[in-house]
């Protein structure tokens, strides 16, 4: 959009004077995502909305809850409950299992000044769906994976 085409955007309607003033009318507005084009849009007037005022009447609380501060006995308490499991797939919580294709060359296998053994590799995931017009559409997500020692010789 030109800063133009971006002056002559509808903007809302008001009715009153400066300090009396209110809109009445939703104008219109712009929405920017990036890596997109704007948006054009209109405005939503919330305060006009009747339960969204009756929410926003609603006083803020008076008092606040307090949490209790943790002891170092319960802290020990709970690293004894939680030590069993360590290592084991209990605790594993951000598991990620990927199943694809590798494209790699032999030659991304290097050493750190450590003596580190370190692999490079790149995997493809590919999945289809039926895109616009029902063609099928297939896509590849890529996921760079780096693996030390050991399992660098896999």
């Amino acid at each position: 959009m030109t800063p133009d085409e971006v002056s002559r955007l509808r903007p809302a309607k008001k009715v009153g004077d400066a300090g009396e003033e209110k809109i009445v009318a939703p104008g219109q507005m712009l929405i920017f995502v990036s890596g997109r084009r704007p948006i054009l849009g209109t405005q939503m007037l919330y305060f006009l909305d009747p339960h969204l005022s009756a929410r926003a009447s609603i006083p803020p609380p008076a008092d606040f809850d307090v949490i209790e501060q943790n002891t170092q006995e319960d802290l020990d308490d709970l690293v004894a409950e939680l030590e069993p499991n360590i290592g084991t797939t209990e605790m594993q919580k951000n598991r990620i299992d990927l199943a694809g294709y590798a494209a790699g060359r032999a030659d991304r296998i290097r050493y750190l000044p450590s003596g580190t053994k370190v692999a490079n590799i790149r995997l493809g995931e590919s999945y289809r769906y039926q895109g616009k017009d029902n063609q099928q559409v297939t896509h590849t997500n890529w996921h760079a994976l780096t693996f030390y020692d050991d399992l660098a010789d896999l």
